[in-house]
Parts: structure tokens; C-alpha cells; sequence
């Protein structure tokens, strides 16, 4: 892309959320049409002191440039799950999942979500559902399933 590119790439990987913001900007005054770049301005944003707001006004100029992009969308359902706006997180996997049904992370965002509100038959159903489809990640849905049981077997449910 460009070397302000370059370098808020090495900045992000460093956890270096400040300066990236600063040289992802520069490169989006070369570009100002890359999705992508806007994509990982929000993701600067989010890790940078959680700023939630300007990341979801990023992903929303990102979506507008490229609305087929499915990791936009699903970095936005992200953020909405850390906001505690889970409806309108959900909403948004659920299209998803319509779109792309075999991606584990969507399944495991669902479970989150269904966790977060109580839904504990829903959010053991999405984690399994990710872990079928990725056993590679068997270690994160393994203990995923075990907290959620943890947290909410009585012996009566399940």
C-alpha cells in the first residue's frame, strides 16, 4: 500500500495503539477509499482506551466502501458485544452466519453474547456449533462450555 501503511502495521502488531491511529490516518490521506485501512483505524480505536465510538464511525465509513466485507461486519458485532449492546450485536451475527454459516468465531461471538444474556442452552448450542466446526480451537471452546456449566448448572438444566 504505502509506507504509512507499512508502519502502522509494525505499530499495531507492538501494541503501539497511539502512533498507529497517527499512521494509519497519514495513509488514509493517500487513500481515503481502503476499507481496510479504515477497518484497522477501528481496531487502533477499540484497543486504544476501548474508544468505541469513533471505531464503529470507522466501520461504518468501511462498510459503506466495501458492504461485502464480512470481517467489517464482524468487527463491528465485536464491538457492539463489548459495549453490552447485544441485540444489536446478535442482529448482526445472525446475517452473518446466514452469509458465511461455517466461521467458528461467529459461533463463539453467538455464544458469548447468549451467555451475556442469560441464554445458556443458546450459548452451549453456538459453542459446540464452533467447535464442530473448528477442533483446532478445541482448548477455547473446551473452556468456553466448562465456564458457561460452571457458572450456571444447578443439575436441573441441562
Amino acid at each position: 500500500m504505502n509506507a504509512w501503511w507499512g508502519l502502522a502495521h509494525i505499530l499495531l502488531k507492538e501494541e503501539n495503539y497511539d502512533n498507529a491511529i497517527l499512521f494509519l490516518k497519514r495513509a488514509l490521506t493517500i487513500n481515503n477509499q481502503s476499507a481496510i485501512l479504515i477497518l484497522y483505524l477501528a481496531s487502533a480505536y477499540q484497543h486504544n482506551k476501548k474508544d468505541s465510538n469513533n471505531a464503529l464511525k470507522c466501520l461504518d465509513e468501511a462498510e459503506k466502501l466495501d458492504p461485502n466485507n464480512y470481517m467489517i461486519k464482524y468487527q463491528k458485532a465485536n464491538i457492539l458485544y463489548f459495549d453490552k449492546k447485544f441485540d444489536e450485536s446478535l442482529k448482526i451475527l445472525l446475517e452473518l452466519k446466514e452469509k458465511i454459516p461455517k466461521e467458528a468465531p461467529i459461533h463463539v461471538l453467538m455464544g458469548h453474547i447468549y451467555k451475556s444474556k442469560n441464554e445458556f442452552n443458546k450459548a452451549l448450542t453456538h459453542y459446540n456449533i464452533a467447535l464442530d466446526l473448528d477442533p483446532k480451537d478445541f482448548n477455547m471452546a473446551k473452556a468456553a462450555i466448562e465456564k458457561l456449566m460452571t457458572e450456571y448448572d444447578d443439575g436441573n438444566n441441562y
